[in-house]
């Protein structure tokens, strides 16, 4: 094994990579979005289950969290989790806004089974910043900024 993988990991560049890729959906240490599950409570101190959802975030997923595609009358095509489904109204969470739409407006709802969070996000970065993040999400508690804050 090469020293590049035993290295330790840096929670603070984790926590950076963090604020910077994954708090728009999630929220950890009462920080970040709303649009995936809250983070803080979830078994972050298990690796495996960690790397898995990371890795395949399909492969176990909450229902509540699933891939809702809604298409309205007028051919408009949205897609979020959907977060509230009455008889006169349906309201959908997208990464960027809960949308409220009325039923009679809307022609089809259809779960597809997926993750909101996407396939192979990892594949982009470095094996340390991949490192740096999962060492800051196994931490017990928010690692401060100090001096190296955005």
């Amino acid at each position: 094994m090469t020293t590049r993988y035993r290295k330790q990991g840096d929670p603070l560049a984790g926590r950076l990579f963090f604020e910077n890729t994954c708090a728009k959906c999630h929220a950890l240490f009462g920080k970040g979005g709303n649009v995936g599950p809250d983070l803080t409570g979830l078994g972050r101190k298990n690796i495996d289950y960690l790397s898995n959802n990371l890795v395949d975030p399909s492969a176990v997923i909450d229902p509540a969290y699933c891939l809702t595609h809604i298409l309205t009358h007028d051919g408009q095509l949205l897609s979020g989790f959907l977060v509230q489904q009455g008889d006169t109204f349906a309201t959908l969470q997208t990464q960027d806004a809960q949308i409220r739409l009325e039923m009679k407006d809307i022609d089809e709802i259809y779960t597809s089974g997926k993750s909101m969070m996407p396939d192979g996000m990892l594949q982009n970065y470095t094996d340390e910043q991949v490192r740096d993040l999962l060492v800051y999400l196994r931490s017990s508690e928010q690692v401060p900024l100090g001096d190296r804050a955005n």
